[in-house]
């Protein structure tokens, strides 16, 4: 909740600071970016207890009242007389390479995420290696935290490899495909974006997988099965409650192979 509205709360304070924004990033499209509504809850777009922090509190959503602070302005303000516009995703570059977090930002086929390796939390949290280490990250579909290490269903391990492995490679998008990235690990178990459970339709099938939801379509796709026996089953995985950032319930698209010790490559 705290992230969420400071989202917010600092356009307002650049507005009460009289702070002149550089073009093409004016008022108005401050505005047409600031999200319709908002909710003081414990949680992103829901209330989800399982992904505050420890300094999270049922007095944390009285930080909110900081994204309030653009209604100290004066109604003649170009904050609030300045009408909306669209935001110019054009000025924005579709791959920005970032050297020092070791990340990669695309912005393809309408969607927006980030490739991220070797990126890690130098400080004790909640939940610290899946907020800080996944492969990819997605601003649309958000991203899932444990709710227990027993089940498949309760690691929730969308845009992870289930173990380990020193060979994996990430590669961006591109086209005709703009929507899929590549991931080589070799032996392991890998899944793709969380789902909305929404009941649209899912497809399981060997080295395919596909989940479909009101927020959009979500699949992994098995490349190269080579050192596993019988290659890889695709499988939707119904993640357990609350574990994502966005919707209380999610299926994740998933692949489960063996390796030749005849051993589950994940769990």
């Amino acid at each position: 909740m705290t992230y969420r509205f400071a989202m917010s709360a600092l356009w307002g304070a650049l507005a009460y600071a009289d702070t002149e924004l550089p073009a093409p990033f004016g008022w108005g499209v401050v505005k047409g970016d600031l999200p319709e509504r908002r909710h003081p809850q414990l949680g992103f777009t829901y209330t989800n207890h399982n992904q505050t922090e420890n300094y999270n509190s049922p007095q944390s959503p009285y930080w909110a009242f900081k994204a309030f602070i653009s209604l100290a302005l004066p109604e003649t303000y170009p904050f609030w007389t300045t009408p909306e516009e669209p935001y110019p995703s054009h000025v924005l570059p579709a791959i920005k390479p970032l050297r020092h977090p070791g990340q990669t930002l695309i912005r393809s086929g309408g969607h927006t995420f980030m490739l991220s390796s070797g990126q890690a939390c130098s400080y004790a949290l909640r939940h610290g290696a899946e907020k800080y280490g996944k492969l990819a990250y997605s601003s649309h579909f958000g991203f899932s935290n444990p709710s227990g290490t027993f089940f498949l269903e309760q690691h929730a391990a969308d845009s992870t490899l289930a173990l380990p492995d020193d060979q994996k490679r990430l590669r961006s998008p591109s086209l005709p495909h703009p929507l899929w990235h590549i991931r080589k690990d070799g032996r392991i178990l890998p899944a793709g974006w969380t789902a909305s459970d929404s009941g649209e339709g899912r497809e399981e099938a060997p080295g395919n997988a596909l989940a479909r939801s009101p927020k959009g379509v979500s699949a992994v796709r098995d490349l190269d099965s080579a050192g596993l026996e019988g290659g890889r089953d695709g499988r939707v995985v119904l993640a357990e409650a609350n574990s994502n950032l966005m919707s209380p319930w999610t299926w994740i698209p998933t692949l489960i192979g063996r390796t030749p010790q005849n051993r589950p490559s994940g769990s």
